[in-house]
């Protein structure tokens, strides 16, 4: 309980700025709550490898731990990697995942908030679709930008998810 209000608290702060820009990220919460789930997970793997009563023909629990840990992985690079930039002309994202993208604010079509996978989906006529999770620090500053740019450059808010 603590621990999802800690997370929600985190992505209400106000966006950071960066000179002209704001910047959303993951906020702490979430970040260490990744590095120890990676550190369980990694603990976990090793203990399996290295149990003395582990026989080989019966590595079920290495082969649990080892998915474990590959999530737990998968968690940490994108809540420390993941970073979101705005400002008056567009929207820069830097992930892990794929080469970074800068969209310019009339470039998007349409916009929709998915509360079951918790991010704004945002359709692009030229950069594709960009997915902006709700738990990165800032995501009211970026949904108040996202709403007033839409007035601007005449996209469209669809009804969320």
């Amino acid at each position: 309980m603590a621990i999802g209000a800690a997370i929600h608290r985190s992505s209400q702060r106000a966006a950071e700025r960066t000179g002209s820009a704001s910047l959303l990220r993951y906020g702490m919460a979430l970040r260490i709550l990744s590095a120890v789930f990676l550190l369980l997970m990694s603990c976990g793997l090793l203990f399996a490898e290295y149990d003395p009563k582990n026989k080989p023909e019966d590595n079920g629990m290495l082969m649990a731990c080892g998915i474990l840990t590959a999530v737990a992985l998968f968690f940490f690079i994108e809540m420390f990697f993941v970073r979101i930039e705005f400002d008056e002309t567009r929207i820069k994202t830097h992930t892990p995942w794929r080469s970074s993208r800068e969209v310019p604010w009339s470039d998007i079509l349409t916009f929709q908030h998915d509360q079951a996978h918790c991010w704004y989906i945002i359709k692009t006529r030229t950069h594709g679709t960009l997915r902006i999770s709700t738990l990165l620090s800032g995501i009211n500053d970026f949904a108040a930008r996202l709403r007033h740019y839409a007035t601007v450059f005449n996209y469209q808010e669809l009804k969320g998810k």
